[in-house]
């Protein structure tokens, strides 16, 4: 039986890492972003935490969303984030 594959490139602009610890590592907004996106147990309390921690806005988060014209899951990620924010 033949099984369904899909590919997708990921694309992470320069301006989307930081250096942390000495490591290359996703900007809390990416962060919170990518898990937003697919992870469907992320605890609202995360996303919240990490954007506390990082001094992200939902007006970043949601710029960091509408960046990328076809970005899967975009839609259930901007309600997670919201969520997060208590919005």
């Amino acid at each position: 039986m033949p099984q369904r594959v899909s590919v997708r490139e990921v694309v992470i602009d320069a301006d989307e890492m930081v250096t942390f610890a000495g490591q290359r590592v996703t900007t809390p907004v990416r962060t919170i972003a990518d898990l937003a996106r697919f992870d469907d147990d992320v605890p609202p309390q995360l996303l919240e935490r990490l954007a506390t921690i990082g001094s992200v806005s939902l007006h970043e988060c949601r710029l960091a969303l509408d960046r990328r014209r076809n970005l899967p899951n975009k839609v259930v990620a901007w309600r997670r984030i919201r969520e997060a924010f208590g919005d």
